[in-house]
């Protein structure tokens, strides 16, 4: 029997499994089978070699059920069904969006807060009032772009 099957890795369109055979003897076949949690049609990999397989083609964002099923002499052994959901496309789409463009954004919070933090302790000349100004609006821009961005990919 396949015995530690698990989830080496985990992407949005693919899953790749590995796993032990067990014991030593020769192996004549290694099927993988897979469905979408719900589907009533399990799909099967055959003539898989090694202890590993990537299976590829997957929907995002899906939950799916897997097993390995060995062949040896004539007497068939299967692990025990493994219970994964692919990435999800928007949420990594976003992750990446957002981990890119938030550490803009924090520095120009910084930055706008330090210029009102200065400028409230005394009376602001004309050139602060002006790049506190500037300050903001160029904040606002990029808010603006950026959810402009989002929209377009997400939609």
């Amino acid at each position: 029997m396949p015995s530690r099957t698990n989830v080496a890795e985990i992407t949005q369109t693919s899953v790749t499994l590995s796993w032990s055979t067990g014991h030593t003897r020769v192996i004549n076949d290694t099927v993988v089978h897979y469905k979408a949690t719900g589907s009533d049609q399990w799909t099967s990999v055959s003539a898989v070699s090694g202890t590993s397989h990537n299976v590829t083609g997957l929907r995002p964002g899906t939950e799916y059920q897997f097993f390995v099923q060995i062949s040896s002499y004539g007497k068939s052994s299967s692990s025990q069904n493994i219970t994964k959901t692919t990435g999800n496309a928007v949420a990594c789409f976003l992750c990446t969006i957002f981990s890119k463009s938030l550490i803009i954004i924090v520095i120009i919070i910084i930055i706008i807060k330090s210029a009102k933090v200065g400028i409230q302790s005394s009376k602001p000349t004309e050139n602060e009032a002006t790049v506190v100004h500037n300050s903001r609006v160029l904040f606002a821009n990029l808010s603006l772009k950026l959810f402009r961005q989002i929209y377009i990919r997400v939609y």
